[in-house]
């Protein structure tokens, strides 16, 4: 193993980006950085233990920096199963798992997990179909022997599913702790409830939530599978050559409720149930995951929801496989094939520097950033025969993010949209919002479709067509065809300039160590500092933050000429609206709060000011680019309306008037009468006006 690795190396191993690990080293947390072949190498021993150090919670502040790999705990996901007694009982065995697996080596934490899995399993194949040569009431909760003792002993005896039990434990004997664990769970009575994930829902639970984050894993409500099944069935004539695969399976919840769908509508085409049951298994459904366990849950879940169980083990088509992979998903036997492909792929998943540059060599998708659900996108369109259904649940970024333009260009070319349908925050312990995205395969013109937008108000319809002629093909499903119209109206306005090269941005303070360098209270060796909460429409509060200035020590820094311009404008960074606030106190700004400086003598600031606070503008950039991030370049694109020397003074009055004013309600009055200077500038008639008004009905962040 090598002594040294490379920052980026470390940076993968910690699970920081490249510029932490400099930081580090320059900040002396790293102590020891050597030159190699012309590269900055750092030790491995030194990377392990201060690995060790964060995860022991020695270094919180670290812990913080750290990306979602780092996060950890577990918590169960209600909203997985529509049973609602499903969850107390997870809860329940949670409470019985969690003084074994506190204090468990992961090795034997993952026995644990296995072993209780097992007795889950057991205990669910007792309800449905019972033991060979027993009765169904043997082994009942409460009678003192576990199911999982009892069927490693051979008392109990699952026919064939054995050969998948044997796929989670081995049958080498219990450990004393083990046979404790499975005795406590034994008072607990699992119904087995039909079409439900009971087994995906202990997994998911008692994985830790980090380890899922890592690999991108997020696994699906039951109410949401049920209604992605339902819709993308009903695109199709169901014929008994029908081919879906998930391939990102997880414990089976998309696949089990394709089972129950498919059976009842094979045997309305003439299979007797038993027919239907071994056609789904063998050939209709496939199902594919890298993670064995869930692979062997998948298969026990489908058994399970099987009204009559064949004497020998189907020949189920769920794989462990990675359908990334080369040579593994485009085989020519599958090629165009599959008649669906639906699922949850895996997003925010890593790759290796090897990997990536790999995956850039097969994908187009991967062309600027490598995520592995675009890289699912692809690959399971391009596995769709003409006329196959893609239906995924996506994060809602690969809309505007434009990172993601290759795949959205990919989708415009190869696939008719159907359907987007906007969730929000639907994944517990996820905290971007999410999409249901869903296009069939076909190539070709398609300058008249539309595609059906649900989640907002009543849903709308969008041509399709508009997306191709976005700026970076943006999907801005927020905005309407008429909203469309006024955009390009506001755009293409004759007295409309743009701020590309005609400003100057500046990033705030990365500090690199916020306990060493910012106090709650002003000291003799600090000053105030400004954040974006700290940041509103024309002005900011007093800073509540303080910061000793060392910009030679801090991880990013502008040129100071920037903080401490005469005037400038500071806005916040991470928002879904535009807040700008005037500044003549060469004030610094954190992270949260970017500058913005004019560098023409077109533009007035307090006019400038008021142009990006106003609703008309903040109408044209929450339609146009859907972000939570304020990027430069969406700033760059914005129209201002080059209004006379004399407007603009007039324009910048009234911002004064803003300024001084103490009563929310005279703030909000100047703010009217500014914004109906901006309409008129632009020359907006009274339906266009009132659509903005409509869409930005209240104005935020006038107020602290």
């Amino acid at each position: 193993m090598d002594k040294y690795l490379t920052l980026q190396q470390a940076a993968d191993y910690l699970a920081v980006s490249p510029a932490t690990v400099k930081n580090w080293v320059k900040t002396g947390l790293i102590r020891h950085m050597v030159f190699q072949n012309g590269q900055r190498m750092v030790a491995r021993a030194e990377i392990d233990q201060l690995s060790r150090l964060i995860e022991q919670g020695e270094l919180n502040r670290l812990r913080k920096r750290r990306n979602k790999r780092a996060v950890k705990g577990r918590l169960i996901p209600s909203e997985y199963v529509g049973f609602k007694p499903y969850a107390g009982l997870t809860a329940e065995i949670m409470q019985v798992a969690d003084p074994f697996l506190r204090t468990a080596t992961t090795q034997q934490a993952t026995r644990y997990i296995r072993l209780i899995l097992c007795e889950c399993v057991l205990q669910l194949w007792r309800h449905k179909h019972g033991f060979h040569g027993q009765e169904r009431d043997a082994f009942t909760p409460g009678s003192g022997t576990s199911l999982t003792a009892a069927w490693i002993t051979g008392e109990v005896q699952p026919g064939w599913l054995s050969r998948l039990l044997t796929g989670l434990i081995h049958t080498d004997g219990l450990s004393p702790d083990e046979k404790e664990l499975l005795d406590r769970l034994q008072p607990l009575d699992i119904p087995y409830v039909e079409g439900e994930d009971f087994l995906g829902l202990v997994y998911l639970s008692l994985s830790q939530l980090g380890q899922r984050k890592q690999y991108g894993q997020y696994y699906t409500p039951s109410s949401l599978v049920r209604e992605m099944v339902e819709s993308c069935l009903d695109q199709l004539e169901i014929t008994e050559k029908v081919k879906i695969m998930d391939p990102c399976c997880g414990s089976g919840n998309f696949l089990l409720k394709l089972f129950q769908h498919l059976k009842s509508r094979l045997c309305a085409l003439g299979f007797s149930v038993q027919e239907a049951e071994k056609h789904l298994f063998q050939s209709c459904l496939l199902g594919m995951d890298i993670d064995p366990v869930a692979v062997t849950l998948t298969k026990i879940n489908l058994a399970l929801a099987a009204d009559h169980l064949p004497a020998e083990m189907p020949g189920f088509q769920i794989q462990v496989r990675d359908f990334l992979a080369q040579g593994t998903a485009l085989q020519k036997k599958d090629a165009a094939s599959f008649d669906v492909m639906i699922g949850n792929p895996p997003w925010g998943s890593t790759f290796g520097l090897s990997a990536k540059k790999e995956l850039k060599t097969r994908f187009r998708s991967a062309r600027y950033l490598v995520d592995s659900f675009s890289l699912f996108v692809e690959q399971a369109v391009r596995l769709l025969k003409p006329g196959g259904i893609l239906n995924f649940v996506l994060p809602e970024a690969m809309l505007s993010v434009s990172g993601h333009r290759p795949v959205r260009e990919f989708l415009l070319e190869q696939t008719q949209l159907l359907d987007i349908h906007l969730l929000g925050n639907t994944f517990t312990g996820v905290h971007s919002p999410v999409i249901t995205f869903m296009a069939q395969r076909q190539s070709g013109e398609k300058k008249n479709h539309c595609v059906h937008v649900r989640g907002i108000g009543k849903g709308h319809r969008i041509l399709q067509q508009r997306f191709k002629n976005n700026h970076a093909c943006v999907f801005n499903v927020y905005c309407t065809d008429d909203d469309d119209r006024l955009l390009r109206y506001l755009r293409s306005h004759p007295a409309a300039t743009c701020l590309q090269g005609k400003a100057a941005f500046a990033l705030g303070i990365v500090t690199g160590n916020n306990q060493k360098f910012l106090v709650s209270q002003q000291q003799r060796d600090t000053e105030p500092i400004l954040k974006g909460s700290d940041i509103f429409k024309y002005r900011a509060r007093p800073a509540a933050t303080h910061i000793r200035f060392q910009p030679d020590q801090f991880q990013q820094v502008a040129p100071l000429k920037y903080y401490r311009a005469k005037e400038k404008l500071i806005y916040r960074f991470i928002n879904r609206t535009l807040v700008f606030a005037y500044d003549n106190q060469q004030h610094l700004t954190l992270n949260s709060a970017n500058i913005l400086v004019p560098e023409t003598s077109e533009l007035d600031i307090k006019y400038l000011l008021a142009v990006l606070n106003s609703k008309t503008i903040q109408y044209f950039y929450q339609l146009s680019f859907c972000s939570v991030k304020v990027l430069r370049r969406y700033l760059e694109a914005v129209p201002i309306p080059l209004a006379s020397p004399n407007k603009q003074q007039f324009v910048a009055q009234l911002v004064d008037q803003l300024l001084s004013a103490e009563r929310p309600s005279d703030r909000k009055a100047w703010y009217e009468d500014i914004e109906e200077e901006i309409m008129d500038l632009f020359e907006l008639n009274s339906s266009q006006k009132r659509r903005i008004n409509q869409t930005v009905a209240h104005i935020h962040y006038l107020d602290d």
